[in-house]
């Protein structure tokens, strides 16, 4: 929470990666609710992902390391 808060303090673009699109979504809403503003960058596909899925059985959706991308 400190670093958010700084980094909005100071405005600098900040971007950030997660490994599957919830998870994502789930990182945007807590950046959303320290800062109380939207996304900047919208949640997206990271054309520089990984090439190769990580195998995880528990989750049955796509994960990369790096997948989506987001940022304020």
């Amino acid at each position: 929470m400190p670093t958010i808060e700084m980094i909005r303090g100071i405005g600098v673009p900040a971007i950030f990666t997660d490994f599957c699109e919830e998870a994502a979504h789930l990182a945007s809403c807590c950046i959303s609710s320290i800062t109380g503003q939207p996304l900047g960058l919208p949640i997206q596909v990271n054309p520089f992902r990984q090439p190769i899925a990580e195998n995880n059985s528990a989750l049955y959706i796509p994960c990369y390391s790096n997948g989506f991308v987001f940022g304020m």
